[in-house]
């Protein structure tokens, strides 16, 4: 099964509104590239900080010191940690 026909799938598998969520913050920038600096940074700020909300905020603000808004910011911010948490 190739990548599309798996992404399509698994857009099939999710509500409506989650699709059309995701659906928007890719038209507005989400890239995987941007999920993948993000991932990066989690990992960086899960040894810097104990607190949740201040591991995300400085994730954030990295992100968004990079030129990326800050709504697509904290929707990778929040994909990046569901994904370090499922590789733990």
């Amino acid at each position: 099964m190739g990548f599309w026909s798996k992404l399509g799938s698994g857009f099939r598998k999710l509500g409506s509104l989650i699709k059309e969520g995701l659906g928007s913050a890719v038209v507005r920038g989400l890239t995987d590239d941007i999920v993948k600096t993000a991932l990066v940074w989690v990992r960086v700020a899960a040894t810097k900080f104990t607190d949740n909300a201040e591991r995300r905020n400085f994730v954030i603000q990295i992100l968004v010191s990079k030129g990326i808004p800050e709504s697509i910011a904290r929707i990778a911010v929040e994909l990046a940690v569901q994904i370090a948490k499922k590789r733990l």
